[in-house]
C-alpha cells in the first residue's frame, strides 16, 4: 500500500488522499515530483505503475503497467530515463527506459547484465551520466549511462556491503556532488570512475541502508556520519529516543533526506515510517564553538583548558 503525505507541517504530516492499494516493494518519486513510480504486486501480478501527482491528492495512472515482478526502481536526474530491476529471471539484470513520453515508456537496449545474484538496489548519479547497481550477494556494479541506449560497464565488481545472516542486500547509493560512492558501509572514491578506490575500512558490519544528505558532508549508514574527511568519517550518533522507545536507525529497511539536508526519514518494519530532525545535529557539527558557549554561557577557565584539552594553547573561545 502507498500513503502519500503533506509535510508542509513537518511536525504533523497529514495525508493526502486515499491509499493506492496493493503490496509495495519500491517508492520513487522523479525528480521535479511530477511523477510517482510505484512496483505493486496485486491479483497474482506485478507491475511498475507510473502516476501523475498535478493533484497530489488524486494520483492519476499514466498508461498501462510495466509486467515484472519489480525490486526497485529509480529516476534519472533529467526525468527522461528510470531504471528498474526485477525478480524475473533470477533477477541478475537491470532495465533502463525512455521516460519522454510518461504515458509510454520505452525500453532502451538490452538488459544490463553482469550480475549473478538478485539486483536488489539501483542509482544513478547526479549528473546521470552513471549509474551503479547492487546485488544480494554484497557486489556492486558501476555503468556509464552517457549513452542510454548502449549502457557500458566502468571497472569490476565493487564489494563492501557487508553480509549479516541471510541478511545481505546492497543498499548502494551517490553523493550529489559526484565524487563518493556508498556500497552498503563501504565508501568508495570515484573520481576516476574506471578504477573506484576505497576510502577506509568498513563503517561498520552488518547490513545497513544508505543515504547522502543533499550537500555530500553527512552519510546515513547505520547511523549518521560526518564526512568533512572522507577518509576518516565521524560518528554523529546512531540511537534516537522516539515516542519512549529507542530504535537504532541502523534497522531501518529505507531512508531519505529532506532537500534541505534538516529532515532524516527512515522506515523499518519495527517502527514505520519516522521523520528525525537533524537540524540541531548539523549547526553542532558546522559551529561546536558556537553550540558549546551557547550551552555553558561562558569559556573555559584555563584550569579547565589545561585539564580538557592539555597540548593546545589556551583560547577565551567565548569572547571572540
Amino acid at each position: 500500500m502507498v500513503v502519500l503525505w503533506d509535510l508542509t507541517d513537518r511536525s504533523r504530516p497529514t495525508r493526502l488522499g486515499s491509499p493506492l492499494t496493493g503490496y509495495t516493494g519500491s517508492v520513487m518519486f522523479s525528480s521535479d515530483g511530477r511523477t510517482m513510480a510505484t512496483g505493486i504486486a496485486k491479483d497474482g501480478g506485478a507491475a511498475v505503475t507510473l502516476w501523475d501527482l498535478t493533484d497530489r491528492t488524486r494520483p492519476i495512472r499514466l498508461g498501462s503497467p510495466l509486467a515484472g515482478d519489480i525490486i526497485s526502481v529509480t529516476f534519472s536526474p533529467d526525468g527522461h530515463t528510470f531504471a528498474t530491476t526485477s525478480a524475473s529471471d533470477g533477477g541478475a539484470a537491470v532495465t533502463l527506459w525512455d521516460f519522454t513520453d510518461r504515458t509510454q515508456p520505452i525500453r532502451l537496449g538490452s538488459p544490463l547484465i553482469g550480475h549473478t545474484h538478485t539486483v536488489v538496489s539501483v542509482a544513478f548519479s547526479a549528473d546521470g551520466h552513471m549509474l551503479a547497481t547492487g546485488d544480494v550477494a554484497s557486489a556492486g556494479i558501476l555503468w556509464d549511462t552517457a549513452d542510454r541506449t548502449r549502457p557500458t560497464r566502468l571497472g569490476g565488481l565493487l564489494t563492501g556491503c557487508i553480509p549479516e545472516l541471510s541478511i545481505d542486500v546492497c543498499s548502494i547509493a551517490f553523493s550529489p556532488d559526484g565524487h563518493t560512492l556508498a556500497t552498503g558501509a563501504v565508501l568508495w572514491d570515484i573520481t576516476d570512475r574506471t578504477q573506484p578506490i576505497p576510502l577506509g575500512p568498513p563503517l561498520m558490519t552488518g547490513f545497513v541502508t544508505v543515504a547522502f544528505s543533499p550537500d555530500s558532508r553527512t552519510l546515513a549508514a547505520g547511523g549518521l556520519w560526518d564526512l568533512t574527511n572522507r577518509t576518516r568519517p565521524t560518528s554523529l550518533g546512531s540511537v534516537f529516543s522516539y515516542d519512549g522507545l529507542v530504535p537504532n536507525i541502523a534497522a531501518a529497511s529505507s531512508m531519505a533526506f529532506s532537500s534541505d539536508g534538516r529532515i532524516l526519514i527512515t522506515s523499518s518494519f519495527k517502527f514505520g515510517i519516522v521523520l528525525w530532525d537533524i537540524a540541531d545535529l548539523s549547526y553542532l557539527r558546522d559551529y561546536p564553538t558556537e553550540r558549546a558557549c551557547a550551552i555553558t554561557g561562558r569559556s573555559l577557565d584555563r584550569d579547565e583548558w589545561v585539564r580538557y584539552l592539555p597540548g593546545l594553547v589556551y583560547q577565551d573561545t567565548c569572547s571572540r
